[in-house]
């Protein structure tokens, strides 16, 4: 994963500018901090989820939590990526 957040957002600005911003947004300048919310539909025939997240063991927490394993999942949507 690129973990250069000025390189991915801030190539414009000066690395001063980029830290500055970033702080007041409370958003870290020195790594890259995503989320994502995967969500489950549940069509009546299909369970399809739409992103992963970060982190597999998460994830299967998440949908235990509604009575879902993840072998269950017909299908998946993923609508972010990350390099």
């Amino acid at each position: 994963m690129n973990n250069d957040p000025k390189g991915l957002y801030g190539l414009t600005s000066t690395a001063e500018e980029f830290h500055r911003v970033s702080q007041e947004n409370f958003i870290p300048s020195d790594r890259l901090q995503f989320s994502f919310t995967p969500t489950l539909v549940d069509t009546g025939s299909e369970l399809v989820l739409f992103d992963t997240c970060f982190g597999y063991g998460g994830l299967v927490k998440a949908l235990a939590s509604v009575g879902v394993q993840s072998t269950n999942i017909d299908g998946v949507v993923i609508t972010h990526y990350a390099y």
